[in-house]
């Protein structure tokens, strides 16, 4: 009787090993935050692809938790990371982006990914891309070359395009500061391989303007909203 009860409490335990052991790693949660400034930002980046580097089988994912009518300011931060990230010469491959459920505020998350790990849960939310209607003309993004700035100033032609194609209502305005005739036309040149090449965006959706610098050569992108006949 005896052998039977240790045959049977044997094959519980074989039983609930091979249970645990096939029980899926989870996911860790690196770093959350409230719109944070540029160079915190930087640093939380910085020690993300750290972990990343010294993990090279986990992925990275970005869940950003959307602020309710500010797609616009959604937008910007998440090109605002992605700049970050290519600017420190990361990786971008090694994250994917995940845009959740809009809350009070934007909030985001850091999520280092085992492989096999149990999918995060999170209510997603579809990006649009289309903003809101407008009367007046506003800046979208701009550049410039001020030596002592934090973050990165790459603007993010994708998304300009982007917004471009999904509103169309809107039209594009650029404005390129230069000294020079000469300077615009280059810059000109390189901001249309850009938006109609590589993001194809129809040429009759945006046009260029020469101006002279203020202080700091600089390239504005206007979003115009089309008069209504």
């Amino acid at each position: 009787m005896r052998w039977q009860q240790f045959l049977l409490l044997f094959v519980v335990l074989f039983s609930l090993q091979i249970c645990f052991g096939q029980e899926k790693p989870k996911a860790e949660l690196y770093a959350e935050f409230i719109n944070m400034p540029c160079d915190e930002l930087k640093g939380h980046i910085d020690g993300f692809f750290l972990q990343l580097g010294n993990n090279p089988n986990f992925k990275g994912q970005i869940i950003i938790y959307g602020e309710p009518n500010n797609q616009l300011g959604n937008y910007h931060y998440q090109s605002l990371i992605k700049d970050i990230i290519d600017s420190r010469l990361y990786n971008p491959r090694r994250v994917t982006f995940v845009h959740a459920r809009s809350e009070k505020e934007l909030r985001v998350q850091f999520w280092l990914i085992p492989p096999e790990a149990e999918k995060i849960l999170s209510d997603e939310e579809n990006w649009d891309y289309v903003l809101p209607a407008a009367n007046k003309p506003f800046i979208f993004d701009y550049q410039d070359d001020y030596p002592e700035r934090d973050c990165p100033t790459k603007i993010d032609s994708a998304l300009y395009a982007k917004l471009l194609l999904n509103n169309p209502n809107f039209r594009g305005h650029i404005v390129i500061r230069q000294i020079s005739v000469a300077g615009f036309n280059k810059v000109r040149k390189e901001l249309s391989n850009e938006l109609f090449q590589i993001n194809k965006t129809p040429p009759d959706k945006i046009k260029f303007f020469y101006a002279k610098p203020d202080r700091y050569t600089a390239v504005e992108y206007w979003l115009i909203p089309l008069k209504k006949k």
